[in-house]
Formats: C-alpha cells, structure tokens, sequence
C-alpha cells in the first residue's frame, strides 16, 4: 500500500502522525492527514564547496574517526510520497572538527533512489569552536529535487554536550543515535520537501 493510500484511509483512526524527523502532532478526528512536518532550514555555514564528487561513501579505510552510516528517505510535504531521485549534498568537518576547504574529503553528492531511499557512510563529525561557542556535531546537507523548493540544513546528534547551548540548532534536526556492536554508530532522517 502506498503511504499516501494508507494515510488517508487510516486518518480517522490514527492518533499521531510522525514524519521528518519532528514532533509528533495529534491528527484531528474524522479529518483526512494532509501534510507531513516540513524539514527545518539550517545555516549553510561558510565552508560549502560546489563541486563534491557522485558518492555515497565519504571515507576510505584511512579516514580517522568512528564510522557512521546515516540513511533515510526523502518524501514530499502534503502528500508524504517518496521523491524518486532527490540529489542530497552532503559535507562535514572531520573527526577532529576541520573542513577541507581545498579538497572535497567528507564532501559528496548522491541521488536518493526511485523510493527517495538513501544512505550516507561517513564518520561522526568532530566538534569545533565557533566564535566562543563549541558546535555540536552536525554533518550539513543540500536536498535538491525538480519541483520543490531546495532545502538547507543541518543534521545533529543526539547526546552532544554542546547541543543545549548551540545559537541554531534545532530540535528537530537531532537524530538519536545507536552505538553497534563493532564500535560504530549509525542514524536516521527523513527529510520532507516543500513545492516550488
């Protein structure tokens, strides 16, 4: 069953609606569910680079720092359909919380699949001070799809220190976090598009 099939045909029964990585909200009696929650905008920051090459896997067996796979899907506000072939753009600093602002390391370009599935391999990104202020750990994104509006943001991790102080963060942009077995660490993420 489509999602936007099951969404309106369970609408009446359903008690909460969660899409996109935000706050659940109640879904109102005998009403049909019309939108998901809108993915928050967050800072591009100063250290994007046009250019990052097609790849989902942003390290090599060299990279230092703990593994981490980030995946998810890309769906559209008001109806929650998949996005085939979202292109996500991707760049962090590395363990150690330095860009690379000459290179493309931890920098790539991906198309979400004809599901609007996708998966980032990477490292958990260090923190680094920002004026006065430390940053949470964040890993930065640009969602591009013909049809919407591009979205700018930023993805955190749940359990930073620095989180509670952060100027931009927001909440609904943190993903819990799971600690696997073999010392890596892994999340996920829906992001929900708006139409141009």
């Amino acid at each position: 069953m489509k999602r936007r099939e099951f969404l309106y045909t369970g609408a009446a029964s359903l008690t909460w609606l969660h899409c996109g990585g935000a706050e659940p909200r109640p879904a109102e009696p005998d009403a049909v569910v019309s939108a998901c929650t809108l993915t928050g905008t967050n800072a591009e920051g100063p250290f994007y680079s046009e250019g990052a090459p097609s790849r989902m896997d942003l390290v090599t067996e060299q990279t230092p720092g703990t593994l981490l796979s980030v995946t998810g899907g890309v769906i559209a506000f008001g109806t929650c359909d998949a996005v085939a072939g979202a292109e996500l753009d991707f760049w962090q600093a590395d363990a150690d919380g330095e860009y690379d602002n000459v290179g493309f390391e931890l920098r790539g370009v991906m198309t979400a699949s004809a599901s609007g599935l996708w998966e980032l391999r990477t490292i958990a990104p260090g923190n680094y001070l920002d004026g006065g202020d430390m940053r949470p750990a964040h890993i930065h994104v640009k969602v591009r799809a013909p049809g919407f509006q591009t979205l700018t943001t930023q993805l955190y991790f749940e359990g930073d220190p620095f989180n509670e102080t952060d100027r931009i963060i927001l909440e609904s942009l943190i993903m819990p976090v799971t600690d696997n077995p073999d010392g890596s660490k892994s999340a996920s993420f829906e992001f929900v598009l708006a139409p141009e």
